[in-house]
């Protein structure tokens, strides 16, 4: 009885995923590498993978929406994936290279292998 319970759930999942291909789980493998050439349009700010597994599209003002959907569409992107996000510009404040005087020290940070 389980097991026929089991086949019948089975089969009708495998029937909502051939009715709704929406509902299909999808491949989100080097999404936001494949997306990367949607900075070539003037006005987006980021690119990030979302933790539901939304592509998420960041830009400065919804004048630079529609560009950034046709894009996405020509990179074979599907935009049901897609999440654009309104947001602010990202300004460059300081480095950790910036000149700090007097000098201090411990600025600098440093990344070292095996520790």
């Amino acid at each position: 009885m389980v097991r026929k319970i089991a086949l019948m759930f089975s089969a009708f999942i495998v029937v909502a995923f051939l009715v709704q291909p929406a509902l299909a789980p999808v491949n989100n493998a080097g999404l936001r590498e494949r997306a990367r050439p949607v900075f070539e349009v003037d006005g987006v700010v980021y690119v990030d993978e979302a933790d539901d597994g939304m592509l998420e599209v960041g830009v400065v003002g919804v004048n630079v929406v529609q560009a950034v959907q046709q894009r996405l569409a020509g990179l074979g992107i599907p935009l049901e994936r897609v999440r654009i996000v309104v947001t602010k510009p990202i300004h460059e404040l300081a480095t950790l290279r910036d000149s700090v005087r007097p000098l201090v020290g411990g600025i600098q940070i440093a990344f070292v292998k095996g520790v």
